[in-house]
């Protein structure tokens, strides 16, 4: 079969493809239950980073392991109960401020004369800014289910640190140490300590979008500063996409000048970590150009839903990393980075 598919260039191609479609398709069967198990996936590697860096300053992994699991356990139970509780309120809410956007694009529409334009009425249906809204209910209300499955997660998480080591002395007894563990392990690394840096930004980030929305008196304060920490993960795109729902209500409740200054000091909080501290310690990063990224964004979230979208970027790095470790695949890795002339520079 190897040699008929290496004759015909064409069948092999679409038998890779027809194998991608099937996977594709399984996964999104799956998602109900592969995607607290992938949550619980990425908390247990920021967690086994977080464990590594106290270990490296001396104290003791056991009491760390003990520490970090017991943290977590507590920080997803809290999440998931603040998250569900913030989303039912919103949603209690929701009307009134769609109701309150739809009379501001009514008048904006009037004040630029653009009432009679035909197509108007259906233009503005489709571009409602309402919807963002809706869509951040649905993110709030997704994301607070899978955590309230937390027994799920926290034992999944407890088992992967628990196995963490024998799993890669497994690993390391397949491959003796080659050349391609060595890669791997290197990449693994880098992508480990950019995780670790970058949770810590996004935990600044969240904590002054949090002061910035107390000040200005915004409804959810606590909960648009969550969705920064979560969406900072989402490089170049995601802390836009945080800061949009809270100038919305900020718009909504308070006006156009509050609403500008909330926007301004967004722009501020972004740019000190993102473009000034995040750089400075990681370098330039994961190394996925801002279209990778995007597209990834929607097709993770078509597959998990909104934990797929927060999750995006580390589940591309993962298949990055494993194209990038075989010289057959390597091109893929290549495609799916920025652009290797300019990394020369």
């Amino acid at each position: 079969m190897s040699n008929f598919t290496k004759d015909s260039p064409i069948l092999g191609f679409l038998m890779v493809m027809t194998m991608v479609i099937i996977i594709i398709a399984g996964l999104k069967a799956a998602s109900p239950l592969l995607t607290p198990l992938i949550l619980a996936l990425f908390l247990a590697t920021l967690s086994a980073s977080i464990i590594n860096f106290f270990v490296s300053k001396g104290i003791p992994r056991l009491f760390t392991k003990v520490a970090v699991i017991l943290f977590v356990i507590i920080f997803i139970a809290g999440l998931g109960t603040l998250l569900t509780a913030s989303a039912s309120e919103f949603s209690s809410k929701l009307p009134l401020y769609i109701s309150k956007l739809d009379t501001l694009v009514e008048q904006g529409i009037i004040s630029l004369g653009l009432e009679h334009l035909e197509g108007a009425q259906q233009f503005k249906e489709i571009y409602h800014p309402g919807h963002l809204l809706s869509y951040s209910l649905i993110a709030a209300t997704s994301i607070g289910g899978v955590l309230s499955k937390s027994i799920l997660i926290m034992m999944t998480i407890t088992f992967m640190l628990i196995q963490r080591k024998s799993f890669i002395n497994k690993i390391t007894y397949l491959t003796q140490r080659d050349d391609a563990y060595e890669h791997f392990r290197r990449l693994i690394k880098n992508v480990d300590h950019y995780f670790l840096i970058l949770t810590f930004i996004s935990m600044l980030t969240a904590i002054s979008v949090y002061i910035v929305l107390l000040a200005f008196d915004v409804d959810f304060a606590l909960m648009w500063a969550l969705a920064a920490f979560f969406l900072n993960f989402i490089p170049n795109i995601g802390s836009f996409i945080a800061a949009l729902p809270p100038i919305l209500i900020t718009l909504i409740d308070q006006g156009v000048l509050p609403a500008l200054y909330v926007t301004l000091l967004y722009i501020m909080i972004n740019f000190l970590f993102g473009n000034l501290l995040l750089p400075r310690y990681v370098g330039k990063g994961v190394d996925l150009s801002i279209l990778v990224v995007f597209l990834s964004m929607l097709f993770w979230g078509w597959i998990f839903g909104p934990v797929g979208m927060l999750l995006s970027v580390p589940l591309t790095i993962i298949f990055k990393v494993v194209f990038e470790s075989f010289e057959q695949t390597r091109w893929i890795a290549v495609m799916l980075g920025n652009d290797p002339y300019e990394r020369r520079l």
